[in-house]
């Protein structure tokens, strides 16, 4: 079910923002339907890929983990338009 990823970057800091909000890269996913996402996001392999899964020889210090190993805050929109062609985007 898995089609598509994109992770844009903010084109420079954001001024002005009253949340002093740094948060410079979003991902972006494209599954074929919501029920595929929601296998892949119960597998063994996102927990894994997300740290609330088993790891071996894991460090037991207690550090701040960084912000790319919490699980996504998932928002979920539905495709209206798509496009494509053999040659990629």
């Amino acid at each position: 079910g898995f089609k598509s990823f994109t992770m844009p970057r903010r084109d420079g800091p954001a001024d002005n923002d009253p949340l002093g909000d740094d948060f410079n890269y979003q991902s972006f996913t494209v599954w074929q339907d919501k029920k595929a996402f929601m296998n892949w996001r119960n597998s063994q392999s996102f927990k894994d890929a997300h740290g609330s899964g088993n790891k071996k020889n894991q460090d037991k210090k207690a550090t701040t983990p960084p912000p790319w190993v919490k699980p996504p805050q998932v928002e979920f929109w539905e495709g209206v338009l798509e496009l494509t062609s053999p040659q990629g985007a």
